[in-house]
């Protein structure tokens, strides 16, 4: 078929309409990459963390997103948002134990720190769903 100004060849669509922002911190910058790489748009995003559309583009330019609203749509995406303590606010008994740990693995303490706190998180994470899913289960008969 040929094409002419009557009979244009017709428009490619885009990949994604999630466009990823430049000037941003690391996490808004991973939720719009993890809105791409997920498929999802901003609508399914606000429909499941509840979190207005155009408070989420206008992070990508303007404002910030606030904790709340950057847990929850984090949280749809798959992502816990947890604090890692420096090693200067832990006490120094719990540092000299941290120590020979981080040594037996080849890993400095803030890796070592990091790694902890996301053991930490996932466990308490699956006794959580464990514990939803057992309340989930019928009860034993006797």
């Amino acid at each position: 078929m040929e094409y002419t100004r009557r009979n244009p060849p017709p428009k490619r669509r885009r990949k994604s309409r999630v466009t990823l922002p430049e000037h941003v911190s690391s996490e808004v910058k991973l939720m719009f990459i993890e809105m791409r790489r997920q498929n999802l748009g901003y609508d399914a995003l606000e429909e499941l963390s509840g979190v207005r559309r155009p408070a989420m583009k206008t992070w990508s330019h303007r404002s910030k997103p606030s904790l709340e609203s950057l847990q929850a749509t984090l949280g749809v995406l798959g992502f816990d948002f947890v604090p890692v303590p420096r090693a200067k606010v832990l006490p120094s008994e719990l540092v000299a134990e941290l120590q020979p740990i981080a040594e037996r693995f080849a890993l400095d303490l803030p890796q070592t720190i990091e790694a902890l706190t996301a053991i930490v998180a996932g466990i308490h994470a699956s006794q959580a769903d464990l514990a939803a899913t057992r309340s989930a289960l019928p009860a034993p008969t006797p």
